[in-house]
């Protein structure tokens, strides 16, 4: 007795039967050296202006992007938000003056929790008969700033330019750039120049007669000095 097999055409993705609509093919890859357009499908961008602003207006109004992205369903997620921003210099340079607008913000609200609470302290001491407390001078001055970041422009470490004795703590230089913005850009464009110092001493050393294992090891630390002064961005 013979047994009858049903013999069904095989496509990409299973048999087919007659009847079921047939599955829409795959694109074919061509070799070209011609520039391609933005793939098809969940891989293209869903970039647009008006979201784009809306999660920058948000940002400058004190919202983490952690926040917007996980607590709204309307909003992409930070790992997209992150490829917009690479792939968008005008997005990227929105993000950075909002970001900017915010820190302001913020410094200037723990500016006044700050003077409050130094003069609700005030109060309760002259309140209890105790004498105020002294106000003592912060010592901050542009001539100051401006030698601090000439010596870490040249990668000088804070610690040893604190050491000076001409020079303040490194508490007060951290204190200092909590409460000035002047002096944080200009301290971010010292560590910069600082990078780029050292990109230009690997360039020197890779144009040197030295020896190829010296050279190699002379380039990890420069490598690793790097990236200890390279901004870090977190989620």
């Amino acid at each position: 007795m013979l047994k009858s097999t049903l013999m069904f055409p095989v496509c990409s993705k299973g048999p087919y039967v007659s009847g079921m609509e047939r599955p829409t093919p795959r694109p074919t890859a061509t070799r070209t050296l011609a520039p391609q357009g933005h793939p098809p499908g969940i891989y293209a961008s869903k970039f647009h202006w008006p979201l784009a602003a809306r999660i920058a207006e948000r940002i400058g109004n004190g919202e983490s992007l952690r926040a917007i992205c996980r607590m709204d369903a309307s909003m992409p997620t930070e790992k997209t938000v992150w490829n917009w921003r690479k792939a968008h210099p005008d997005f990227d340079e929105l993000m950075e003056i909002a970001q900017a607008f915010a820190r302001a913000r913020s410094l200037a609200a723990q500016e006044a929790r700050d003077e409050a609470r130094r003069v609700a302290k005030a109060e309760v001491r002259q309140a209890r008969g105790f004498r105020p407390f002294p106000t003592w001078p912060n010592g901050y001055s542009e001539d100051l700033a401006d030698a601090i970041c000439e010596r870490i422009a040249v990668n000088e470490p804070l610690t040893h330019i604190c050491r000076d004795p001409a020079m303040p703590c490194v508490g007060t230089v951290y204190n200092w750039l909590r409460r000035y913005l002047a002096f944080v850009a200009q301290y971010r464009r010292a560590k910069s120049f600082g990078r780029e110092l050292l990109v230009d001493r690997a360039r020197d050393m890779m144009g040197a007669e030295i020896g190829l294992r010296r050279g190699r090891k002379m380039l990890r630390a420069i490598d690793r000095e790097i990236a200890r002064l390279s901004p870090k961005r977190y989620g």
